[in-house]
């Protein structure tokens, strides 16, 4: 930094690289935010793969949910996945309708959405008696693993704090 005119000249450090930011100097949602969304939908991505595959449409619905009870359950968080897409793909307009604090909504959307699959995950492993299975496990695991991004990545919460200024 140069001194002029005895004052020193301020710059301000962004927080974020460059490529986080929109051309308005907005910070863009982080893909893993995008990623939680779709993960929420699962159970609505198996329905639409199923229905492209005429043959068999049951088959593959059936590989992945054996009891047809469960898939409907998987609906279930699907609905704050969609909702929580719905918001993003919307953020320039609601942002110039200066929406109230929609960036906040979007992380306690998904993390309702992530807390119910969750809970229905428990209850089917409540159901096996707590029996080990690699499917639910994993299931488990990846919900959990958003769940624990969306509180501690710090670009998600300066996402968030963008929608104050």
């Amino acid at each position: 930094m140069t001194q002029q005119d005895g004052s020193a000249s301020r710059y301000q450090k962004i927080p974020l690289p460059l490529h986080c930011y929109d051309e308005s100097g907005h910070i863009k949602p982080p893909l893993m935010l995008y990623l939680c969304a779709i993960w929420l939908c699962k159970g609505l991505v198996v329905l639409i793969l199923s229905a492209s595959l005429r043959d068999n449409a049951t088959a593959l619905i059936s590989l992945f949910y054996p009891d047809t009870g469960h898939w409907y359950q998987s609906v279930i968080p699907a609905m704050f996945g969609i909702t929580s897409l719905l918001i993003l793909s919307l953020r320039d307009t609601l942002r110039a309708r200066n929406a109230l604090q929609w960036q906040r909504q979007v992380k306690h959307i998904l993390l309702a959405g992530l807390s119910v699959s969750v809970i229905i995950q428990l209850r089917l492993v409540a159901i096996n008696h707590g029996q080990f299975e690699w499917a639910s496990g994993i299931l488990l695991l990846v919900s959990l693993a958003c769940a624990g991004y969306l509180l501690r990545s710090r670009h998600v919460v300066l996402f968030v704090r963008d929608a104050n200024d």
